[in-house]
């Protein structure tokens, strides 16, 4: 699901097309990700594909979804919340575009 919310995210910011992982490189390159939460959505990727298909030899334990989980978070108020409350506090009631 970790990974599927930063396929819903890359369709948001108009990356609707192609691999997740060519999206999630053009969400960088235009500064959409920044360096730090573009390696963290590529570590979901990676292990989004792991869980998706059964491999006894490379388990995805809880520590890691729950990882996962608390990066998708902060992901979104990063690109959705944090704009939100700042577009709040200048009285303007949404958030500029990205």
């Amino acid at each position: 699901m970790a990974r599927r919310t930063l396929e819903a995210v890359a369709a948001d910011k108009g990356e609707d097309q192609g691999r997740l992982a060519d999206r999630l490189a053009r969400l960088a390159q235009t500064g959409v990700l920044q360096p730090n939460l573009a390696d963290w959505a590529k570590e979901v990727r990676l292990v989004g594909n792991v869980g998706a298909h059964f491999d006894p030899l490379e388990p995805i334990s809880m520590e890691d979804a729950q990882d996962l989980v608390s990066f998708v978070r902060e992901l979104l108020k990063y690109l959705y919340g944090l704009p939100a409350d700042l577009a709040k506090r200048r009285g303007k009631g949404e958030a500029p575009p990205p």
